[in-house]
């Protein structure tokens, strides 16, 4: 187990994220103001940077820490997806003439709608890989 080739996994795919929004928002000239910008990016690095928060705790596999820490996932994306209220506070004037054949509320909800949607499925993933991990029944007699 090598926590540093984790570490840099982890880093590599956030920034690989983040080059190809950046890269396809560019590309097709679509404009995502910095009030959703921000926490379109704060979300992908929740998503990411979680795991390796966690990574300390798994010296204990059944510690009350690391459970707490699993838990904590799902709190800190409702946290993190509150970012977001600035930008609903400014309506629909504040992304028109974005580029996009959508209209308010389609563009930029749907992507948000997805990434909320990816929320409880990260959950279960990270406590499916780093939760406790059950022993097989083993056969007596």
């Amino acid at each position: 187990m090598t926590p540093g080739r984790g570490f840099a996994c982890y880093l590599g795919g956030l920034l690989l994220a983040v080059a190809v929004s950046e890269g396809v928002l560019r590309g097709i000239r679509l404009r995502l103001p910095a009030w959703f910008r921000v926490p379109y990016y704060l979300i992908l690095a929740l998503f990411f940077l979680y795991p390796l928060a966690l990574s300390p705790l798994l010296d204990g596999p059944r510690s009350e820490a690391l459970l707490w820490g699993l838990f904590g996932f799902s709190p800190a994306a409702g946290l993190v997806f509150l970012t977001l209220l600035p930008a609903i506070r400014r309506g629909p004037d504040y992304v028109r003439a974005n580029g996009s054949p959508w209209r308010w509320p389609l563009y930029p909800w749907v992507l948000f709608g997805l990434l909320a949607c990816a929320v409880p499925a990260r959950a279960f993933l990270l406590c499916w890989s780093m939760g406790p991990a059950r022993r097989a029944p083993t056969a007596t007699g």
